[in-house]
């Protein structure tokens, strides 16, 4: 019996190949035609509830509660995140922002400066802890959350935002013209030595420079003779 060829071999290859790249291209198109149609299927219904529903829902709220659905059978490691969410995960990561530099808050109903950031366009201004917002950009702050407060007050670096502030001692409220600025958040606002030669290093939260700052820190209060170590990590 007589042994193949060296190219009948490659050829038997060859074909083989091809046919199982022939069966895989077929079943993927058979996937992708699936999947595609399951498109037009989830078309048709969004589609039939902007047209039909009782109420009229906006369709950013109808596209995101699409895909946040679509989230509930992902592991719990897979998240949806919209624009304004987004930013936010960007100014955390970053540890900086464009702002004004102040930490905002409601007492009484009245949006409220918490504290102005040392060194901050709003600290140059003379914005001062206990001031109240009534207007910002002309428009007023009455019923308003935080976070829309902070979405209204933080913008491009070198834009100007107006605050309508009332201060006890003012005869009338004062408007503040603030040019925003990069804004950043320090992870290690604080640290030295405590007795015993113990050094301190409070952190406040977690983000790209963190771990710099935090070895800084370390640095500088071992030079100041600290032979352990206190890592505040509360809150």
């Amino acid at each position: 019996m007589s042994l193949p060829s060296r190219s009948s071999i490659y050829f038997a290859l060859a074909t083989a190949f091809v046919a199982a790249s022939s069966a895989a291209a077929v079943s993927q198109s058979s996937r992708d035609a699936g999947f595609y149609a399951g498109f037009e299927r989830l078309g048709h219904v969004l589609a039939r509830v902007n047209e039909a529903y009782v109420e009229e829902i906006p369709s950013d709220t109808l596209i995101d509660a699409t895909v946040r659905g679509l989230s509930s059978i992902l592991d719990p490691h897979t998240a949806y995140f919209d624009e304004k969410e987004s930013e936010e995960l960007k100014t955390h990561t970053t540890g900086q922002f464009g702002g004004l530099g102040i930490t905002i808050g409601v007492r009484d109903n009245i949006l409220t400066v918490i504290t102005p950031l040392v060194g901050t366009p709003a600290q140059r201004m003379g914005i001062q802890a206990g001031d109240k917002i009534l207007e910002i950009d002309g428009k007023s702050t009455k019923g308003i959350t935080v976070d829309d407060a902070v979405s209204k007050l933080r913008g491009t670096p070198g834009t100007p935002v107006t605050v309508k502030i009332w201060r006890d001692g003012f005869s009338q409220a004062m408007p503040f013209t603030i040019t925003r600025e990069i804004i950043k958040i320090e992870s290690v606002p604080y640290y030295g030595m405590l007795p015993g030669k113990v050094g301190y290093v409070k952190l406040v939260q977690f983000s790209e420079p963190t771990g710099d700052d935090v070895e800084k820190a370390l640095v500088a209060i071992k030079k100041m003779g600290a032979t352990s170590y206190s890592l505040a990590l509360r809150y």
